[in-house]
């Protein structure tokens, strides 16, 4: 499950259990720490998140000789000497976890406040694979509509026929629609988005309500305009936004 925490303004995350817990005993996150992970509507401090166990931390004395400074990798939690660890914008990566890290960037984009944004070619895969899923409902319902338009209009087109025409059409509206607004709405991701390993998420990596998560459906048709210019701006955008994540005030992230 990711977690997150907010710091002098800003978020870091998403950090699996066992790297979360890593941060919990090293003291980097503390019981007024505020923090949110899926499931949860509001960031809260984490000690009165459920669950929460917060070791009672002391700064270490100070080191002698034998003494080594001990740092957490944010990416597989472990602990390592800290001359062992690189840093790169807040993060602390072993060198075991260096070259995916390194990879990562290249391949998602820019790391900014602790989110590696997911790129263009990502997102078009997500949505590929979303449109496959979609494709499947379509093609039903319209050979549906088609048989029964056939079995009443004969050879005119009446008034019934025209009927289930409209009715066809608002449903293949109303499916899409309700298919991303209700998994963005919910988790962030919808199926494609899943499989993909990408979420959609606020600027402080908190979740969408489910009437943001409406609006930014809408938004894509804005984007799609002009020969989806909306949508190639991500490939340019600094946080890899397209036009309805700049109107809906979104980012779409890795997990």
């Amino acid at each position: 499950m990711a977690w997150y925490y907010a710091k002098d303004g800003r978020s870091f995350g998403p950090y699996e259990d066992t790297q979360f817990e890593g941060l919990v005993a090293q003291g980097t996150v503390t019981a007024d720490t505020l923090v949110w992970k899926d499931g949860m509507e509001n960031w809260l401090p984490y000690g009165q998140t459920p669950g929460a166990a917060v070791p009672q931390y002391t700064a270490p004395s100070p080191l002698t000789d034998s003494d080594v400074p001990m740092t957490v990798c944010s990416s597989c939690g472990r602990t390592y000497p800290s001359d062992e660890v690189i840093q790169y914008q807040g993060r602390y990566i072993c060198a075991a976890c260096k070259p995916m890290f390194v990879q990562q960037i290249k391949e998602g984009g820019l790391l900014t406040g602790e989110m590696l944004f997911a790129g263009f070619w990502i997102r078009v895969g997500a949505t590929i694979i979303d449109g496959i899923i979609l494709f499947i409902p379509n093609i039903i319902i319209s050979l549906i509509f088609q048989v029964m338009m056939q079995a009443t209009s004969g050879e005119e087109f009446s008034p019934l026929a025209a009927l289930l025409l409209a009715m066809m059409y608002i449903l293949q509206i109303a499916i899409p629609m309700s298919y991303e607004t209700y998994f963005i709405g919910k988790s962030g991701q919808t199926p494609g988005k899943m499989v993909c390993g990408i979420k959609v998420v606020r600027p402080d990596g908190s979740p969408l309500t489910f009437m943001r998560a409406f609006g930014r459906y809408w938004g894509k048709f804005l984007s799609y305009l002009v020969c989806y210019i909306g949508v190639i701006i991500v490939g340019f955008d600094e946080e890899k936004r397209g036009l309805h994540d700049h109107i809906c005030d979104t980012r779409v992230i890795r997990v």
